[in-house]
């Protein structure tokens, strides 16, 4: 869906996830190219630094790579003077469960399981 989105804005994609490793073909495109990124896959040990939106379209049980896709995109090179960060929540759904759980700093699995408990 995202590959979709950006070929219908005109703009090219690219991904990296456990399918796709096209991080570098990203990296030296030269105009608005969209990387669609999976957090287990981009979270840890790469620069983001070319991008001006971070979109997170699911959301990992991982905190450490939640809290490292941040840094990923700041690096010393970064390009872009603010970067907007967007997260694509359902409502009802685990993603909306897991996201508040990592921005509220509580434990992933027992957020979940209060969850299942209340339905």
């Amino acid at each position: 869906a995202i590959h979709k989105a950006a070929s219908s804005s005109g703009r090219r994609s690219f991904e990296l996830s456990g399918r796709r490793t096209e991080l570098r073909q990203w990296q030296d495109a030269t105009g608005g190219e969209v990387l669609a990124c999976q957090i287990d896959a981009g979270g840890i040990g790469i620069s983001l630094s070319r991008a001006g939106y971070c979109v997170y379209y699911s959301v990992g049980w991982n905190r450490g790579n939640y809290e490292q896709s941040y840094p990923r995109i700041h690096d010393t090179n970064q390009q872009h003077p603010a970067v907007g960060y967007y997260h694509l929540l359902a409502a009802g759904t685990i993603d909306e469960v897991l996201y508040q759980a990592l921005r509220d700093g509580k434990d992933l699995v027992e957020a979940v399981l209060k969850m299942m408990r209340e339905k």
